[in-house]
């Protein structure tokens, strides 16, 4: 293979799997929205924890750029607020008018994240943004949408898609675990028992975290493992060599990274929002070969239960042989 062909698979995008990942987010954003409205008043408005008064002494006058910010004096217009993020999540999904979607849900989640900065943003919420950001100069509605039944999208032949834009973002999303990975320099990291105190922080931990908790030689294996795929996983997306199956390794591989924790720590919408954004890396071989494969199995397997319940002749191919 020419290594300008190595060099497009390495730092191109399948546009089913770019389709995946916003359909993805948008059912994140959703489930989030969800998750959030249910303390509306408590921590979104000037009748809760954290009032706008406050949020301006700890971060100045540029809060007000925030729509969340300037919503924040009524319940009912943090709701609308909360109803014009929702559908821009649902035309993101159904791919109506992706780009202008995605531009407004990018919006809205950063004007949400200013307004719980202090006491509720997560990493996941900047990872949403940062996606949603390269979203913007993707074709996201190219395969699976509103946009491409209609040919409103810009129509793309190949299934693929190279250039600067699906770089950074590939980039992007490598880049958060660097930094991850290579900041947890404390010493339970390095002895092995990381895994085993956050399994121990109660306020975090679900019900079956005590039960991993008492695995005490799976501890130092977990915490070396996940440090290490931190630190090093994402590399393997630019091995110019096996590209599918190192694309397919990194793709499985922090995906269940992320299932882990959103099984044994509660995390919120943390996990399957990382989720959402390693779907779009998944390779053109997963739609082209992997998946049709995986389908003509299963029919076979049903296939070869109706042939073995059919009679002899029919399964000859023929006609029943007369008596």
């Amino acid at each position: 293979m020419h290594w300008r062909s190595r060099l497009d698979q390495v730092l191109g995008l399948d546009l089913r799997s770019l389709a995946l990942f916003r359909i993805s987010m948008a059912f994140v954003i959703l489930y989030d929205l969800a998750d959030r409205s249910r303390d509306m008043q408590a921590h979104y408005t000037d009748l809760g924890v954290l009032p706008v008064s406050t949020l301006v002494g700890l971060y100045g006058e540029r809060v007000y750029a925030s729509v969340h910010v300037l919503a924040s004096g009524s319940v009912a217009l943090m709701a609308l607020v909360f109803v014009v993020h929702a559908v821009s999540a649902v035309a993101l999904m159904v791919g109506y008018q992706t780009r202008l979607a995605t531009i407004v849900c990018w919006f809205m989640a950063v004007s949400l994240h200013v307004r719980v900065t202090p006491f509720l943003k997560m990493g996941g919420d900047a990872f949403v943004a940062c996606t949603l950001l390269f979203g913007v100069l993707l074709p996201l509605g190219a395969r699976w949408s509103w946009d491409a039944r209609h040919k409103v999208a810009e129509v793309i032949a190949e299934n693929r898609v190279v250039g600067m834009t699906t770089t950074a973002f590939i980039l992007q999303i490598c880049v958060v675990y660097w930094m991850t990975g290579w900041l947890k320099t404390g010493h339970t990291w390095a002895d092995g028992t990381a895994v085993w105190y956050l399994l121990n922080l109660k306020p975090l931990t679900s019900p079956l975290a005590p039960l991993l908790a008492e695995q005490y030689w799976l501890m130092a294996p977990l915490t070396l493992a996940s440090h290490a795929l931190e630190r090093w996983g994402a590399f393997v997306l630019f091995i110019p060599f096996f590209i599918p199956w190192c694309r397919l390794f990194a793709v499985v591989s922090f995906s269940l990274l992320h299932i882990g924790m959103g099984v044994f720590l509660y995390l919120g919408p943390y996990p399957i929002m990382c989720i959402a954004g390693w779907l779009a890396l998944l390779p053109s071989e997963f739609w082209d070969r992997w998946l049709p494969k995986l389908r003509r199995s299963l029919r076979g397997e049903s296939q070869n239960e109706a042939t073995a319940a059919a009679p002899a002749g029919r399964r000859r191919g023929g006609a029943p042989r007369p008596p």
